[in-house]
């Protein structure tokens, strides 16, 4: 006996159901699970990394302003000479834009100035806001407004010190992440066991001397200039000893303890030559500042190589390591005599400044 096509179509249309309502029950599961396995998106993830040169900044500001003293203020702000260098160079080097071609070429750029003058009910105060990561990751917005050029000038003129600095610190946050991936990660892990400190070195330095007073590692790279290749030298000390009173941390203590150091452990290329502290036509800064709620002590100078033709920057931190009652003493140099040095000395200043104190579990480990 055979079926008509009503029968099979009844007996087979269950099946289809059941098979339909299966496959979409699946889907719906799936679709909850995958709803709940989903992270919130990271902002930060989604945007581009900065573009520049470093030591670069964008002025977004309109002609009619950057031609006239408002536009004088900027520049002479961000062409301050670095002090404590061998030949004039200024702290930043900038490019300007009117606001019409500030575009998605330039917004991810490390370093923005943005200067906004207008007729606005909102800028009868004038403003100068710091915003980091707005167009890209690890990057600084200096944000100004003001409705008049004057009333710019004069909120400009108070901040100028601080603009600097935050831009400044935005370099070296940088490079520090830089070098927590490709500095030389041996030398400060042998530095964190054996005094149970923090410290970057730079890609490709070398330890060349391991005492228990002092430490240098040292980075030599080739550059071209002139169709010739010359070397760039950058250095990173580490000297300690043991803390006696409070004169420890003045500015003659700290320079004779600096010249007898370096007259012993850092001979230059001829017989007789050692490195020390250019006194005579300049004179190091010192300055207070603090590590970890610590006191401690920014210094920064010229060396020259007493008995050869040798010099070039340098910066230190001096601080008070209570846990074994001693001062360290971090310092990084540099040795460029055909190119400007500034960036060479902000990478090694970099390092310096990423010093801090040992977890001492890490330490252990």
């Amino acid at each position: 006996m055979s079926l008509c096509a009503n029968q099979v179509q009844m007996l087979t249309s269950p099946l289809k159901y059941f098979r339909t309502q299966k496959i979409l029950s699946f889907l719906f599961l799936l679709f909850l699970v995958s709803c709940q396995d989903a992270q919130p998106v990271n902002r930060r993830d989604m945007l581009p990394g900065y573009i520049g040169k470093a030591g670069e900044v964008m002025v977004i500001m309109d002609d009619i302003y950057w031609n006239g003293t408002a536009g004088d203020v900027v520049r002479e702000a961000l062409s301050k000479p670095i002090p404590s260098m061998p030949q004039f160079e200024r702290m930043f080097d900038y490019q300007h834009f009117n606001h019409a071609n500030f575009d998605k070429f330039i917004h991810p750029h490390r370093n923005i100035l943005f200067v906004d003058i207008r007729d606005n009910i909102n800028y009868k105060t004038p403003k100068v806001q710091v915003i980091q990561e707005q167009y890209a990751r690890d990057q600084i917005v200096i944000n100004c407004s003001a409705m008049t050029a004057d009333d710019f000038i004069l909120e400009f003129k108070k901040v100028s010190n601080v603009v600097k600095d935050r831009i400044n610190e935005a370099e070296y946050k940088r490079l520090i992440n830089y070098f927590e991936v490709f500095g030389n990660k041996e030398a400060s892990a042998q530095i964190r066991l054996e005094r149970q400190i923090e410290l970057l070195f730079p890609d490709l330095s070398k330890i060349m001397e391991n005492h228990d007073e002092f430490v240098w590692a040292h980075k030599v790279t080739a550059r071209p200039k002139d169709q010739q290749m010359h070397d760039v030298q950058q250095g990173i000390v580490i000297y300690e000893y043991p803390y006696t009173d409070d004169s420890t941390f003045t500015k003659s203590f700290l320079l004779n303890k600096r010249d007898s150091v370096f007259k012993k452990w850092m001979p230059g290329p001829d017989f007789g030559s050692y490195m020390t502290t250019e006194r005579v036509h300049d004179d190091p800064l010192m300055i207070e500042t603090s590590i970890e709620g610590k006191y401690a002590v920014e210094m920064r100078g010229l060396w020259k190589m007493e008995n050869a033709f040798m010099g070039g920057p340098f910066v230190s931190l001096t601080t008070f390591d209570e846990r074994r009652g001693k001062i360290v003493t971090i310092e990084g140099f540099v040795f460029a005599p055909k190119f400007d040095k500034r960036e060479y000395l902000r990478e090694v200043e970099a390092c310096v400044k990423s010093f801090h104190y040992s977890n001492p579990e890490q330490t252990s480990k």
